[in-house]
């Protein structure tokens, strides 16, 4: 029978009172306020806000390290539009508040963001809510002045890059400045009343200014048609150039492949997986854990605004697959060297590696129609006729780092909760 989210935290709460009167009977007493705040704790989960009562939009993230841009920080929200973002040092301890122009955006971010382990330069950061945010200077859901992002015809009138950095800041802080080849840009500031006074300004100089969506909404756009879409394939930009496929390989976890493939020159690999489930869970733990390839962090995206560019598995494939394919396949015979094995199979595509396993050579393609290939064709050639040939496990299959002790740990904490008070 399953539980709904009131009963969950009425048991949690039993648990609360029970150990609490159970702990003061030992001591011949009983603690009022301690079973009184165990109450009220769970009073205020349940509590429904009063219908004139504001609803907070603001998250504060704790943990941030002080060297880490809030343009960085910013590639992780993928929710908005953002009505301001706040920066605030305390020792060494930083915290950014994120103030959302509506509760139910903020509450969205949240629910994602807190699904994810969230790991940037080696901190984990923390997410929490802040304040019941009330007004927010006369901007509503249903009258916005503006955003926080404003569009610049023939920006390069302003000057140079740096100069425009710099009388773009006299508006106030900024998130980023994007210049296009034609002389366009885009300013991105951390509050949107700094952007309605910019593009004020600006238009009484004589420049032609619009405001631009906001950066986190386009990227929530296109995650949303990604996932809606059934993406199977997971972009990863930044890659060092000189990564091997194989290097690139060992940090790809969560599905079985269809396919890699990796430009050097455009720093780009294009990841294809067989199911869009993988792809979403690889690209999550990629985009919000991090992988780091010499002293880099890559830059992971899912893109596919419209629903013919999550292309289907081709039918064989996908056949063949049910029934255990991969891209990899394990040949064994006692007359052929592991060199010659390479060699032979390096007719039907690209090579990933090729290792030596037991009496067995593995071959890792980088696309699975060259494994499937391989595994119909090479029992008729010569010196294959007795060699055992079978497809082996995709080691981009395994599960991704945490994710069993993830699931294990939520299971413990369920069953914590489902326990009967003692």
């Amino acid at each position: 029978m399953s539980l709904t989210r009131a009963a969950l935290l009425q048991l949690r709460l039993s648990r609360r009172i029970s150990t609490t009167c159970k702990n003061s009977q030992q001591n011949e007493r009983v603690a009022p306020a301690r079973v009184a705040s165990a109450t009220n704790w769970v009073n205020r989960v349940l509590k429904p806000s009063r219908p004139n009562e504001p609803r907070p939009t603001t998250l504060w993230v704790a943990n941030l390290p002080l060297d880490v841009p809030i343009e960085e920080l910013l590639r992780l929200v993928l929710f908005g539009p953002i009505f301001r973002i706040k920066s605030k040092q305390l020792g060494q301890d930083r915290f950014v508040s994120l103030t959302f122009f509506e509760h139910s955006t903020a509450v969205a971010f949240y629910r994602e963001i807190t699904k994810n382990e969230v790991v940037v330069r080696g901190a984990r950061l923390r997410f929490e809510w802040g304040r019941h945010t009330h007004g927010l200077q006369g901007a509503t859901p249903g009258s916005r002045v503006g955003t926080r992002a404003i569009f610049i015809h023939h920006i390069h009138r302003l000057g140079s890059e740096e100069q425009v950095h710099r009388q773009m800041a006299q508006f106030g802080p900024l998130d980023r400045i994007f210049f296009r080849p034609n002389g366009d840009g885009f300013v991105d500031f951390l509050a949107v009343n700094h952007a309605v006074r910019a593009a004020q300004t600006l238009r009484m100089d004589g420049l032609r200014v619009g405001f631009a969506e906001d950066r986190c909404l386009s990227a929530h756009r296109t995650y949303t048609a990604a996932v809606q879409n059934g993406a199977r394939q997971v972009i990863l930009n930044n890659v060092p150039s000189d990564t091997s496929v194989a290097e690139l390989c060992d940090h790809i976890r969560g599905g079985i492949l269809q396919r890699i493939t990796f430009h050097p020159d455009n720093r780009v690999a294009f990841v294809d997986f067989l199911k869009p489930e993988a792809a979403l869970a690889f690209w999550r733990h990629a985009f919000y854990r991090g992988i780091t390839l010499s002293g880099q962090r890559l830059t992971a995206w899912m893109k596919a605004d419209k629903p013919q560019l999550a292309r289907p598995v081709p039918h064989l494939v996908a056949s063949v697959a049910n029934h255990g394919a991969s891209r990899c396949l394990r040949i064994t015979t006692p007359f052929l060297s592991p060199n010659a094995i390479r060699h032979d199979f390096k007719r039907w595509g690209p090579i990933e590696r090729a290792e030596i396993d037991n009496e067995s050579v593995v071959i890792a393609y980088l696309d699975i129609e060259d494994s499937i290939k391989a595994w119909r064709m090479m029992h008729t050639r010569p010196g294959y006729e007795s060699a055992r040939i079978e497809f082996a496990p995709d080691p981009c299959g395994e599960p991704l780092a945490g994710a069993q002790r993830t699931s294990q740990m939520l299971q413990a904490r369920m069953a914590n909760i489902l326990k009967p008070p003692p």
